[in-house]
Parts: C-alpha cells; sequence; structure tokens
C-alpha cells in the first residue's frame, strides 16, 4: 500500500493531481444512464435528469437527487457508479460555479451520504484517502489565495445571505463548513491534531473570523450533543452551520463524527490555544471593523468553549 504524505492545509496547495488520476482511472462514466438508478431503487425519476451534466445546476441537481434518493432508499451499484463518476469530474472545478454554493459542498455531501461509515464499503484500498487529498483539500487551491497567503474574498469564504443583516462574516460559509466537516470525518483520529494545527496556523484575518464562528458552530457535533449535521438546523441560533444539502446528513447507523475524532479535535484546539494566546491569534480579527461588526460575540464564546484545561 502506498504511503500518504502527512495531511496539511497549506494555501496554494489543492487537490493532489496523483491521486486526482487514480479516481478519474477507477470511475468511468456508467453505460447505463442515470435515470436507471430510480428504475432500479423502484422510484421515479426527477424529470430534470439529463445525462449529459454540461451546465452547474445540471450536475448540482444530478449532485442533490443522487444523495437524496440514497438518503432514503439506499445505494444502487447504479447510483454508486454515477456518483463515483461526478465525483471525479467534478473535483478541478470544485470551487467554482455558482457565486453562493460551491459543488465542493454537494460533493462533500454525497460523499458522506454514501460513506456513512467510513472505510467501510470502499471502492478500492485508499479511496477516501484519495478523496481527503482532492475534494478535502479543494479549498486550499491557489485560486483562492494570494501568494502571500490571504484569501482572495469572493472565490472562497462565500458570505452567506441573511435575511435581517445582509452579507455576513458571522456566519460559518459553506464550503469551509462542508470541508471542516468531511476532514473531521473521514481523517484518522490521530492525524486530526496536527491537521487542525495547520489550519489554524493560516494566519488571514478573514480565515480565522470563519473558523471562530465554525467552530462554535459545530460544538454541538465535537462534543457529541448533537449527531449528525441536519441536527444543527435551525435550533441552534447563530451562528449555524450548514452547507448544501446538509440536511441530508441524518439518521445515519452511527454518528457523523468518530467518538475519536471528536476528542481529538476538541483535544487539538484547546492544547494549541494553550500554547497560543487566543487575543494575539486572533488580533487581525479583532483589529477589523467589518470583522467586529459581523461577529458580535461569537469570539469570546469561542475562547470560553475551547478552552485548555490540564489534566
Amino acid at each position: 500500500m502506498r504511503e500518504r504524505e502527512p495531511f496539511r492545509w497549506i494555501p496554494g496547495r489543492g487537490c493532489d493531481p496523483a491521486a486526482l488520476r487514480r479516481l478519474r482511472a477507477r470511475f468511468p462514466r456508467p453505460a447505463r444512464p442515470l435515470r436507471d438508478a430510480w428504475f432500479l431503487a423502484g422510484a421515479p425519476a426527477p424529470a430534470r435528469i439529463d445525462d449529459g451534466f454540461m451546465s452547474y445546476w445540471e450536475v448540482r441537481d444530478a449532485l442533490y437527487d443522487l444523495a437524496s434518493n440514497v438518503a432514503q432508499q439506499g445505494a444502487t451499484p447504479l447510483a454508486r457508479g454515477w456518483f463515483h463518476f461526478l465525483l471525479a469530474q467534478e473535483i478541478p472545478g470544485a470551487m467554482f460555479g455558482s457565486t453562493l454554493k460551491p459543488l465542493v459542498e454537494a460533493l462533500a455531501t454525497g460523499l458522506c451520504v454514501f460513506y456513512p461509515q467510513g472505510a467501510t464499503g470502499e471502492p478500492y484500498a485508499g479511496f477516501l484517502g484519495d478523496c481527503l487529498d482532492t475534494l478535502g483539500r479543494a479549498i486550499m487551491g491557489r485560486d483562492g489565495w494570494s501568494r502571500r497567503g490571504e484569501i482572495n474574498r469572493g472565490v472562497i469564504l462565500r458570505r452567506r445571505w441573511d435575511l435581517d443583516a445582509g452579507w455576513d462574516w458571522g456566519q460559518p460559509a459553506g464550503d469551509l463548513s462542508a470541508s471542516l466537516l468531511l476532514c473531521l470525518k473521514y481523517l484518522p483520529a490521530a492525524d486530526i491534531g496536527p491537521w487542525l494545527r495547520s489550519v489554524l496556523d493560516i494566519a488571514d484575518p478573514f480565515w480565522r473570523a470563519q473558523l471562530i464562528v465554525s467552530f462554535v458552530a459545530a460544538r454541538p457535533l465535537l462534543d457529541g450533543t448533537v449527531r449528525e449535521p441536519a441536527g444543527l438546523r435551525p435550533g441552534h441560533g447563530r451562528p449555524m452551520l450548514c452547507w448544501t444539502d446538509s440536511n441530508l446528513l441524518s439518521g445515519g447507523p452511527t454518528p457523523f463524527l468518530p467518538d475519536a475524532n471528536r476528542s481529538a479535535a476538541l483535544d487539538a484546539v484547546a492544547r494549541y490555544f494553550a500554547e497560543q494566546a487566543f487575543l494575539d491569534w486572533a488580533e487581525g480579527v479583532l483589529s477589523d471593523a467589518e470583522l467586529v461588526a459581523d461577529l458580535g460575540d461569537v469570539p469570546w464564546r469561542f475562547r470560553e468553549l475551547f478552552h485548555y484545561v490540564p489534566a
């Protein structure tokens, strides 16, 4: 078995080309049309399904229809084959498409629907590792970052529209939410700490602001109060963690995040701030008037929720 490099998030280092080649080599276009996936599951195919997949919205609709059908009725081999094919084809453009909802979100949801128990049922050894090295690193792609390690606003971290407040950095962006939860779900527990250190080390203040709100919103998943992402909406208030089709992630046979991964994440974040003072780390966030206005009391909630308590 090939040895994987340590998994890290490093601005500018997105999808791994070798992992993408393996995915594409394994998953050619199925011979049977996508409509047959619904027929084999005993359900009528959505009228909008078109196997051409020329546009963002055609791919987006297909991913939703596949994930929702599988969530309700289980996966047929044909449905699995079509998802694998679309996954392998669309990863290079996963951060593009719609202004607010890049395909990385729907692809992450689909992967979690088809593989709710991690490596169980992998189509080949190392499949989820290849998914992490491609889809799991898409948010680090060079188009989203400057050479100085600053985010290109509008390319990543799409801010959601809040009907009361307008554009708001105080809500987790869907691309970041999906990417974080994908990695927290599928990484080996021993890799969670080093990966999260690389995530927290990225110095851009808008990135750090989004990490603050994302971790506060994800806290019920991390401490086990909530079993799965669908349980976070809509009753947990602001900030609210959700992304494209994350409402489909419910009713799984096991909790969405393995217990070992939850514990590793909580420990990693708390230890990081035991070594580095939170106020120093968040200085760029707390000195930006736009971020201060949007985040409100969320930075102080973060500080309280993730403080380090020595054993």
